[in-house]
């Protein structure tokens, strides 16, 4: 460790994430020469187009899907299932398995459902996350699942008394969060 930074080339990287950032940051630091890159996530990585299910975009059965969406008190269950977690693109994750299979390789992809419990200590300069050691760990998690939980939305939901439910904005078909004020919300946070 020079001045409190790690470089990447030689050293044990843990990446924790399951979706494109995750990958991406896998495969720089074995591009960077890394000496050990291990690609933790919870689940299996899996691979989609995009991070919704295709039903949203075959086009026979995005009608269906939308109405189903209108009842604002399935709303929330409903965006879970569409979009359950991380995806990885097929080029990525055909690039993943080839560096996993490589015997030269320094990528490992690891499966831990448990990883949220994971035992992490810092032990005479080295970082060690369920015994192994690494000299840098890069989290790739994602976002909140409820953006409430937030202090700067908590704070603009209460200046604003904007409408919230199960923990997400309430907006409106604009994305508009509050009646009348020029406060939109855009992404994931704008499941609703």
């Amino acid at each position: 460790m020079a001045d409190g930074v790690v470089g990447v080339r030689g050293a044990r990287v843990l990446v924790v994430g399951g979706g494109l950032t995750a990958a991406q940051a896998a495969l720089a630091a074995v591009g960077a020469g890394a000496a050990r890159v291990v690609l933790r996530s919870r689940r299996p990585l899996q691979t989609r187009a995009y991070d919704l299910h295709d039903d949203w975009i075959d086009m026979r059965k995005t009608n269906r899907l939308r109405f189903d969406f209108l009842c604002m008190e399935d709303r929330c269950e409903g965006a879970k299932r569409a979009a359950p977690g991380g995806t990885v693109p097929a080029s990525y994750m055909e690039e993943l398995r080839r560096g996993a299979a490589s015997d030269s390789s320094a990528l490992e992809l690891q499966v831990d459902g448990g990883i949220e419990q994971s035992a992490v200590r810092l032990e005479r300069g080295e970082l060690h996350v369920d015994g192994d050691a690494f000299d840098l760990v890069i989290l790739a998690t994602g976002a909140a699942k409820t953006p409430l939980s937030s202090r700067l939305y908590q704070q603009v939901q209460a200046d604003f008394s904007a409408p919230v439910r199960d923990g997400f904005p309430r907006v409106d078909t604009s994305l508009r969060w509050a009646d009348g004020e020029d406060l939109f919300v855009v992404g994931a946070n704008a499941v609703l």
